[in-house]
């Protein structure tokens, strides 16, 4: 019969050799996974394990300036051609043989399409337009054919159409000083020379300068 001591302590099964195998592999594999943890992870940037830090696998945080270096493939060496075959880059040094694009300087802007019309030219204008660049063209009228008007009269774009001094309906007119005016008159146009002003204010006349877009047969 068993006694009371012999009842309570529990029994230990035998390890066999199967199992001390499989906690010998167990163990192993833990080993190994700890080394390749330290050993690569942090030298050739593989993955890190989640559970690294709370086993004490991760290296120091503080940055050390001895340790400081570009990242791997930001840099690379400076392409040397022309410096023998064996490298490759030898005697063309990779521009091939003739023509504009081996020539030195002979580079060929983006937009050429090889001497046809290129698309930027070929697309019409659209938008708004400058007008600090535009040319105007003024019909001109010396003030000594203002002496066909009568004394006191009022010269406008419109009479000098009606007196078939000008031939365009909306033409800029511009009034220079050849000649001797010998008649008192208020001249309106969109532009007068010094001398004209002189000689048409010398006879008592004035000038008045109409703008570019302002025209009195317009308002008529």
């Amino acid at each position: 019969m068993r006694s009371a001591c012999q009842a309570s302590t529990p029994q230990v099964k035998p390890l066999t050799t199967g199992r001390f195998c499989v906690a010998i592999l167990i163990a192993q594999q833990r080993l190994i996974g700890a080394l390749v943890v330290k050993n690569l992870s942090f030298k050739k940037g593989a993955g890190i394990p989640p559970n690294a830090k709370a086993w004490g696998l991760l290296p120091e945080d503080k940055m050390k300036l001895n340790e400081l270096k570009p990242a791997p493939g930001s840099k690379r060496s400076r392409k040397r051609v022309g410096r023998g075959n064996a490298s490759g880059w030898g005697k063309t040094c990779g521009r091939g043989h003739k023509g504009q694009k081996s020539r030195s300087g002979g580079s060929i802007p983006a937009w050429f399409e090889g001497g046809q019309m290129p698309l930027v030219r070929r697309l019409p204008k659209r938008g708004p337009r400058r007008t600090g660049h535009k040319r105007f063209e003024y019909d001109i009228i010396n003030v000594e054919t203002l002496n066909l008007f009568d004394d006191a009269a009022v010269v406008s774009p419109q009479s000098l159409r009606e007196a078939g001094l000008i031939k365009r309906k909306n033409a800029l007119i511009k009034i220079l000083g050849d000649g001797e005016l010998e008649k008192q008159l208020k001249v309106q146009a969109h532009r007068f020379s010094k001398s004209a002003i002189e000689k048409i204010e010398s006879k008592g006349g004035t000038a008045e300068v109409l703008g570019l877009h302002a025209n009195p047969d317009n308002a008529a």
